[in-house]
């Protein structure tokens, strides 16, 4: 079983019924067909984030990502972890706590003291947080894990 991304499992979790078979068959062919720079849409901006961060740059380095980001509550002193959400859809509360709650699992151990989890509408300009923990998150998240598998091996 390949290592997916956040994005494939936050659509899998997202999606109902019928619709979570297509997100894995479409992570699949995506991996079989391997990473082309031509259909990677995004990369400049992401390598840009990954320049600002080598080069102990401030976020002027990333021109524009957060042009109109106005929300004073959500520009703190607190160190952030940030997924850049880049999709046209409408950004759902769901796929927020998902995402947030997934980042603050797998990288509690590298990310430091108080540090916030976020995700950034890049095409709204809207940072996002979490307001409140979800009651029993974990075991739904191992049941959707183990459903993800077993369709992943349901077509080999």
């Amino acid at each position: 079983m390949p290592t997916i991304s956040l994005t494939s499992f936050v659509d899998f979790v997202s999606a109902g019924g019928r619709s979570k078979l297509t997100v894995v068959r479409r992570t699949k062919k995506q991996m079989e067909d391997g990473y082309g720079p031509a259909k990677d849409f995004y990369k400049r901006i992401r390598e840009a984030n990954i320049g600002m961060h080598r080069a102990g740059d401030t976020i002027a380095h990333v021109s524009g990502v957060l042009t109109g980001l106005t929300d004073k509550k959500k520009i703190d002193n607190y160190p952030h972890l940030v997924k850049l959400y880049f999709k046209a859809d409408k950004l759902a509360k769901r796929r927020i706590d998902l995402s947030t709650h997934l980042m603050a699992v797998a990288c509690a151990d590298q990310a430091p003291d108080g540090c916030v989890m976020g995700v950034l509408d890049v095409r709204r300009s809207k940072l996002i947080t979490p307001t409140v923990p979800i009651d029993r998150i974990d075991t739904m998240l191992l049941g959707e894990a183990a459903y993800w598998v077993a369709t992943w091996q349901g077509l080999e």
